[in-house]
């Protein structure tokens, strides 16, 4: 596993980047902030690649209950990304995306959602601890500061500090450009810590009762 001194240099890093690329990039071209412009559509390929990147973990993952963490935070990234992009508008191609525009996509994301539900119910004990056990990581405390600097745009989006409306709406496209920075990043460090983190699961304490049968193995 990655130094968590590097990972959180890291993610320093980026959000000092995202700030001073966009910053100068909005003082020559204010129209960036618009919808599907530049920063809406690098934080969708932020989004996409997340995706992608954890379907590949979910595939990779040697077991049950870290596949069914790994396919959950997919269609977590996927909600993501879908309300990231805009395609309503999008003329002579209705048919082609009917599963990406509403109400096309909410059916389908709810039928998946409710299908992986379902895996976690036939295997919640164990699911759980995965999912604790991936949250104490590195990546763990990653995927949570995005969440964090998704909050902070919250303000901005409903214009709390009544500040112009460009720069109101810059503030919150450039929080969420970090917060999606940072789950790409996430997904990045799963992939890479063995791709599964399963080793995190059998290398918790053992209890006195397996202590007792692993003394007890004959061979």
């Amino acid at each position: 596993m990655e130094s968590p001194v590097k990972i959180l240099v890291l993610s320093i890093f980026l959000v000092f980047l995202n700030a001073a690329v966009w910053s100068l990039g909005w003082l020559y071209a204010p129209e960036i902030t618009g919808e599907n412009r530049s920063m809406e559509n690098v934080q969708a390929t932020f989004l996409l690649l997340g995706t992608i990147i954890f379907l590949i973990a979910s595939y990779r993952a040697s077991e049950k209950p870290y596949r069914i963490l790994f396919i959950s935070l997919t269609l977590f990234y996927i909600n993501f990304f879908l309300l990231e992009i805009d395609l309503r508008k999008v003329e002579n191609y209705d048919i082609l995306l009917i599963g990406i525009n509403p109400p096309g996509r909410d059916y389908w994301l709810v039928v998946a959602w409710i299908v992986v539900f379902g895996f976690f119910l036939f295997n919640a004990r164990k699911t759980l601890i995965a999912f604790l056990a991936w949250l104490k990581t590195p990546q763990g405390l990653v995927i949570m500061a995005a969440g964090l600097f998704y909050v902070l745009s919250v303000p901005f989006d409903d214009n709390v500090l009544k500040l112009d409306a460009k720069t109101s709406k810059f503030f919150e496209e450039i929080m969420d450009n970090i917060a999606t920075s940072l789950m790409l990043l996430c997904a990045v460090l799963t992939l890479a810590s063995k791709q599964t983190l399963h080793a995190a699961m059998h290398n918790r304490p053992e209890s006195p009762s397996e202590k007792l049968m692993s003394d007890n193995k004959i061979g």
